[in-house]
């Protein structure tokens, strides 16, 4: 039996804002008592370190907002670099604790049916 490959079409990534109190203090509140030692100072370097963690959908507090449509069969290197203007809608009220960037990808499969990966929905 052969396996046909298939790969994404295409891929958007795009904008959130989350409002994740716990994940907050886990990460960034924790430097405050190491052991009983304030290492407050080690926050400047964890905020912009990039983390990769699978989110609670209840913490998502904005429309997400694309911010880079990529056409999977065309695009070169420098079609990765870019800048985008967005605008986040706040659909919560809370604390905004992080703000993420998640990619959705749909493969399009043999009948012209597709396959969305992507934890925010249709492309």
């Amino acid at each position: 039996m052969l396996l046909d490959m298939f790969y994404p079409d295409i891929c958007t990534i795009s904008l959130v804002a989350v409002g994740d109190i716990n994940k907050h203090a886990d990460k960034l509140l924790f430097w405050e008592d190491v052991y009983g030692f304030d290492m407050s100072c080690m926050k400047k370097a964890v905020i912009p370190e990039a983390v990769v963690e699978v989110l609670d959908p209840n913490t998502l507090i904005s429309t997400a907002s694309v911010i880079k449509r990529i056409d999977c069969n065309t695009a070169s290197t420098r079609d990765l670099e870019f800048s985008s203007d967005f605008t986040l809608t706040i659909t919560a009220s809370t604390k905004c604790t992080f703000k993420t960037i998640t990619p959705r990808s749909i493969a399009t499969l043999p009948h012209k049916e597709y396959l969305l990966i992507s934890p925010l929905g249709p492309l």
